[in-house]
């Protein structure tokens, strides 16, 4: 019972479904993700799979190298440690790898997680079919994403020695996989929202949303990097002053050089970040163009230093803060 607490504490994602497979036949079981599943797999019975997304939040990522070469595996591990992110070395069930990073419950924004692992990904040059999982930002009502198969399959780890957590410099396997699970250190969305920050790497998509959008990091490098440090923040995701928020964000980006219809792209995507208190919604895509229409339409100077939705967001690494906040 000790050991299922730790593994449930780890790998648990929804909890109503989980994937399986049969003979390398993968399927979904829309059953309760109970003891009795966790046990199963553990002996070895029964593999279990966790659906990792909630909406738009998961407990975990794994990045999926499916290659039995470990170089590029302990790179990503290596590089993450350069961003004080921990990360663990899987072998996989079949030929190649998994490197894990826990957040814990109830977990954090995946959109901010694939990113921080796709920048590494690309400083390691790995290939661009290289998985990252889950494998989108976010989920409807009626999805279920992808299932990432859990570690310690009874009859991988006994018969192959597969499916456990290894040291990534010698490949070596932990002696006691418990006491190492239980020693897990997790990652905060706080930490998370401080590397994309420092680093100037933006959420938006690197899709377009529509046929007038093209790549934000790739047209408006300059611009990003040139926001101010409390705009970047905001830009994360709000959870209260959504509709003031996105006026404020609006006179920045104008202020900023921004077209006026790349500004309303601009936010639509930056709402998706959101998460309301309070069991507020998300905001309306109608009243995010009506704020930037307001945003846009008049000539406003002020950044917005110590208004309600700004304060807590303002860092005194902003050239306007010792000035604003009537500290000179």
């Amino acid at each position: 019972s000790e050991k299922i607490e730790i593994f449930q504490n780890l790998f648990s994602g929804r909890s109503d479904v989980y994937g399986t497979y049969d003979h390398d036949k993968a399927f979904q079981v829309k059953k309760p993700v109970n003891n009795e599943v966790l046990l199963d797999h553990l002996m070895g019975r029964k593999p279990y799979g966790m659906y990792m997304l909630l909406k738009d939040m998961t407990t975990v990522l794994v990045i999926d190298f499916d290659h039995p070469d470990n170089f590029l595996p302990s790179q990503f591990i290596i590089h993450a440690e350069n961003y004080v992110l921990p990360a663990y070395l899987e072998v996989s069930k079949s030929k190649g790898w998994h490197v894990w990073i826990f957040f814990g419950k109830p977990g954090v924004n995946a959109a901010k997680a694939r990113l921080v692992a796709s920048q590494i990904l690309n400083e390691i040059e790995a290939p661009e079919n290289t998985e990252i999982f889950p494998k989108q930002d976010r989920i409807g009502k009626n999805e279920f994403g992808n299932f990432i198969n859990a570690p310690l399959f009874g009859k991988k780890v006994m018969n192959e020695k597969r499916t456990i957590f290894v040291d990534p410099t010698s490949l070596s396997p932990y002696y006691n996989q418990w006491d190492f699970l239980e020693n897990i250190e997790i990652v905060t969305e706080q930490h998370l929202d401080e590397i994309i920050e420092l680093n100037g790497w933006s959420l938006l998509p690197a899709t377009p949303l529509n046929k007038k959008v093209e790549n934000f990091n790739t047209r408006y490098p300059k611009k990003i990097q040139m926001l101010l440090p409390c705009t970047r923040k905001m830009l994360l995701g709000v959870t209260k002053l959504q509709r003031l928020s996105a006026f404020r964000l609006a006179i920045h980006l104008k202020n900023h050089g921004f077209p006026h219809e790349i500004a309303k792209e601009f936010l639509k995507a930056w709402s998706q970040f959101n998460r309301p208190i309070d069991g507020k919604s998300i905001i309306r895509e109608s009243e995010i163009i009506s704020q930037v229409n307001f945003g846009y339409k008049e000539k406003y100077t002020s950044f917005g230093c110590g208004e309600p939705e700004t304060v807590d967001y303002c860092s005194d690494q902003c050239p306007l803060f010792s000035k604003n906040m009537g500290l000179k």
